[in-house]
């Protein structure tokens, strides 16, 4: 089972699959403090973590020009990609990031 996650601060993209795609949803998350949105975000994907039980977890990695050269958009993707790979650390998880051709 595979975990692929598109990570954001305010809605953060999840696929499930298998041999096939077996849940795709959006997380949302809203609030003024970005590190609430992260929390529940997080929090989100550890239940998921524990209903599915991934043997694999995959991620998009940003780049500065994905997100129009906004540097404190930027710096805000890369916590949100720290604090969840804190939390991946629990579950002896890890993930592996790509980027999509610009």
């Amino acid at each position: 089972i595979i975990l692929a996650l598109d990570i954001s601060t305010h809605s953060t993209g999840v696929a499930i699959l298998k041999l096939e795609i077996t849940s795709l949803r959006i997380i949302t998350a809203s609030s003024t403090n970005t590190f609430n949105r992260i929390e529940k975000i997080v929090n989100r994907i550890e239940q998921l973590i524990k209903e599915y039980n991934p043997t694999d977890i995959v991620a998009e990695s940003p780049l500065p020009a994905d997100v129009g050269h906004n540097i404190d958009t930027y710096k805000k993707l890369t916590w949100a990609q720290g604090i969840i790979g804190y939390m991946l650390n629990k579950y002896n998880l890890t993930y592996n990031t790509f980027y999509l051709p610009g």
